[in-house]
């Protein structure tokens, strides 16, 4: 099956945001309270996006093209060991087309990305129960760092008081 990565624009934003509600119910993630509005402004309407995201689409029918997945990703300084990270939050490819080389384009997409922009490493969470998708990522080089690190990752809302 043909298909390219490209940049979202801001005539994606339904889309980007219909593929981020598909993941999350994926993973039994709560619903994203995030709106449509809110993600075009922060995505596509702002100086400094707060996040990038590649698509991946494949020839429709009609001669246009359909999103079949996507990468969001951003730029970090890690303090830990002192470079700059290409962090992607998602990675997500319809079930229809996985299997495909989709998801290893998405991810070569914000590698190269990072390179082009002097980072030094791409770096993303994978659920644990996610076996498939641990096994994509060794596969292809990740290390997971969480033996080495221990890190806990915490979440801190505004809704609560500190």
């Amino acid at each position: 099956m043909s298909f390219r990565i490209r940049p979202a624009r801001r005539e994606d934003a339904e889309t980007v945001l219909n593929l981020i509600e598909e993941l999350n119910e994926y993973q039994d993630i709560p619903p994203c309270k995030i709106t449509l509005e809110s993600l075009r402004r922060d995505l596509f309407e702002c100086e400094q996006p707060w996040a990038r995201v590649n698509l991946a689409v494949v020839p429709s029918p009609d001669g246009g093209e359909v999103v079949v997945g996507h990468a969001l990703y951003v730029v970090i300084f890690d303090a830990v060991t002192l470079q700059r990270v290409a962090y992607m939050e998602d990675v997500y490819v319809r079930p229809a087309h996985r299997r495909q080389g989709i998801g290893l384009a998405l991810w070569k997409s914000v590698v190269e990305q990072g390179l082009r922009e002097g980072c030094d490493a791409s770096r993303l969470e994978v659920l644990g129960w996610n076996k498939e998708a641990v096994s994509f990522y060794a596969k292809h080089g990740a290390k997971d760092l969480t033996p080495a690190y221990n890190f806990q990752h915490h979440k801190l809302t505004w809704d609560v008081p500190v």
